[in-house]
């Protein structure tokens, strides 16, 4: 499982995720944010309450 570091996200951006206690991406994050991060479009499907 990756690391929320592993996106190289901005530092505001891991500063909210540090301050809120987030420890780890869940796996819909995991596989929607690098797209995301490549300004694409993303449509995820995932059970609610899993991230």
């Amino acid at each position: 499982m990756k690391k929320f570091e592993d996106f190289n996200l901005k530092d505001t951006t891991m500063a909210f995720i540090e301050k809120n206690h987030f420890k780890q991406p869940t796996p819909i994050q995991e596989q929607v944010i690098p797209s995301a991060l490549r300004s694409k479009d993303v449509i995820g499907l995932s059970s609610t309450g899993s991230g």
